[in-house]
């Protein structure tokens, strides 16, 4: 049991994503039959005071109701559920556990398509329902039932079926599933935006189980694998799978040569065995009636094979066998115009197609040699150029002066002859632009102007080639070292090394060097001038944490005001993160827990004294300014 686990608002949202980041590679498939994910039961999944469900999703089927994510079983123990029905999100819940008296809250509008991956989401608050389709709330009404809270459920958390009163699973989803993700804080409509699209890291807060779905596998070698840092030790695994499912694929491949019988034959050798490789295929339908994965044919003509692969995802592919008194061999060549071709001691001067038939011996098949001949045009492209009025353009070795149309012939990639023409047009303007680089404050002399930094200055001359030309100078303001010093740190060790680029530096401590080693918080600033004779300056706040924290290893609450109550001591002035105190039993019950650091646990668990002995204790984002924070945990003695 993670010690983070209760915790007045408890949010479940599940995430799905298939985008250019959320859908970085590979994607769970179901086939909607007999195989589903299973996280075991586990309090993290369960209702608290809010409850939200978040998803992408590509299902397979349009109609009907595929359960995408399920917590419940009847007879006392109905959590929720959340499907697509007829393209439609619907969000099914328990007040009291039972399934008498369900409640459904759905969509009005179908807006979950087949050929598309769908962001959907579900927040259940202590005061309403919302449903998301792609980051927007969607219009929904109740269609059976109405709001309240939700029943919790010691059943387990499933991904892609229902489970019937007796133990059997029902309403299997068919399609893809990515990114699977379970909260405990509530996520408002923004914050949803901002993350369906972006894998996560598995540390963020709140974060209890994150499936990205990016382990390889299928059937029983499938093992999902539980990113998150607070809830890492729940993993998936799937059930009722087959040899070949459920597995993982990269998105952009799934459906991509789900079946290929092969090219066209042709042949005087029969029967032919037409086949489709091995696959847990639901169904399988050849154009002749068979069911199998191969069939045998006789007979010339056209044969089509369909198969189901996941339910309601269909595919088929056709071939068409030839049975003849001989073998077509096509050969396909290319000639230019008013060229030749030598082919097998043949000579042709045009395209068009050419047979020689090869007579076999006795019992084996003729062979026709077909030979196809494609002409290559020629290849022409008309170039436009310019240049000055007095000057020439060069092109393949050649001048060419303005005003003139050039054509030349040269040898096209297709080996056949080609012709580029050159046009050449005189020009008026010719521009250019010049760029200098100086220190703050100074200044640049061209063509005798004194040019300020940070300026763009136009000078206009009139070339020998009798061109007119616009030179464009431009003056760019620049500091060689910016912010050398870096960042302002917050620094968790004894003492800290501020550094310069050089070795002439200026400190505002009175000390001059490369580096400046300081042990106290305050503000440093450093000055030098570089290479170039630019003042280079820059400024850095440096803040020393004391980052001693004393946690007791034993307590005694007797009431005699001595160790009554256990809880770590920080340094005054120190800025914590998210810090959470949680203390374990030998049994990974949780007996205590608190965000105040003020806090401490007095020994009852219950209302009642626990009994002597250890007891686990994790803190969590001890300090939040330095690179050590974390979850520490240790061992505290309960004495009486």
């Amino acid at each position: 049991m993670n010690p983070f686990t209760y915790i007045n608002t408890l949010i479940l949202l599940l995430i799905c994503s298939v985008t250019a980041y959320a859908q970085v590679d590979r994607t769970l498939v179901l086939n909607g039959h007999t195989d589903y994910i299973e996280f075991p039961e586990n309090e993290l999944m369960d209702f608290d005071q809010v409850l939200s469900i978040e998803c992408w999703v590509q299902p397979n089927c349009e109609a009907g109701e595929k359960v995408l994510v399920s917590k419940q079983r009847c007879g006392d123990d109905f959590g929720y559920y959340l499907s697509v029905v007829d393209g439609k999100l619907s969000w099914t819940f328990s007040v009291d556990g039972s399934c008498n008296s369900l409640n459904t809250f759905q969509t009005v509008n179908s807006s979950i398509p087949t050929d598309a991956f769908t962001h959907v989401a579900v927040v259940h608050s202590q005061f309403n329902v919302k449903l998301f389709i792609n980051g927007i709330q969607a219009i929904a009404i109740y269609t059976q039932g109405g709001f309240g809270t939700i029943a919790n459920s010691e059943e387990p958390f499933l991904i892609g079926c229902y489970q019937q009163p007796d133990g059997n699973m029902t309403d299997f989803y068919s399609g893809q599933i990515d990114e699977l993700r379970v909260w405990n804080i509530e996520l408002t409509g923004s914050l949803i935006q901002q993350r369906m699209e972006s894998p996560l890291e598995g540390s963020e807060a709140g974060l209890v189980a994150y499936l990205d779905m990016e382990q390889s596998g299928q059937g029983s070698t499938l093992f999902l694998i539980n990113q998150s840092s607070i809830g890492g030790f729940i993993d998936a695994s799937p059930i009722g799978f087959t040899p070949f499912s459920p597995y993982t694929i990269h998105f952009q491949d799934y459906g991509e040569g789900a079946i290929d019988l092969g090219e066209d034959i042709n042949t005087c050798d029969g029967p032919v065995s037409l086949s489709i490789s091995e696959g847990n295929y639901h169904s399988i339908l050849w154009s002749t009636g068979s069911t199998e994965n191969a069939i045998n044919v006789s007979n010339s003509g056209i044969y089509i094979v369909s198969v189901e692969t996941e339910l309601c995802k269909f595919y088929s592919d056709t071939i068409q066998v030839e049975f003849s008194d001989y073998v077509l061999l096509t050969q396909v060549f290319s000639i230019c115009e008013n060229d030749s071709l030598w082919i097998d001691n043949n000579l042709f001067f045009e395209a068009g197609i050419y047979q020689d038939t090869l007579t076999a011996n006795s019992g084996a098949c003729d062979t026709i040699q077909q030979y196809l001949i494609i002409e290559n045009p020629s290849m022409s492209e008309y170039i436009l150029v310019e240049t000055c009025p007095m000057s020439t353009y060069h092109y393949a070795g050649e001048s060419l002066v303005p005003g003139s149309i050039t054509q030349f012939s040269f040898s096209a990639y297709n080996g056949c002859d080609s012709v580029v023409t050159i046009e050449v047009l005189p020009t008026l303007v010719l521009e250019d632009t010049v760029n200098f680089t100086v220190c703050e404050g100074m200044s640049v002399e061209y063509n005798g102007a004194i040019l300020t930094a940070d300026s763009q200055t136009d000078f206009y001359y009139e070339s020998v080639e009798g061109c007119d030309s616009i030179v464009t100078v431009m003056v760019n303001a620049t500091q060689t070292y910016p912010d050398f010093l870096g960042s302002d740190a917050t620094i968790c060790e004894e003492y800290f090394e501020l550094v310069s680029p050089s070795e002439n530096t200026y400190w505002s401590t009175g000390a001059i060097g490369g580096s400046l080693t300081v042990n106290t918080s305050g503000t440093y600033s450093a000055t030098f001038t570089d290479e170039d004779g630019c003042l280079n300056s820059d400024t850095i706040v440096v803040e020393f944490i004391n980052m001693d924290i004393y946690v007791p290893n034993a307590f005694s609450p007797n009431g005699d005001g001595i160790n009554d109550c256990f809880q770590p001591y920080f340094p005054s002035g120190q800025d914590l993160g998210n810090y959470r105190l949680a203390v374990l039993n030998r049994w990974g019950e949780l007996v205590f827990q608190s965000t105040d650091k003020y806090a401490c646990w007095d020994g009852h668990f219950r209302g009642e004294l626990s009994p002597a002995g250890v007891y686990l204790w994790f803190m969590e984002e001890v300090y939040g300014s330095c690179d050590g924070s974390g979850v520490l945990k240790g061992e505290v003695l309960l004495a009486r």
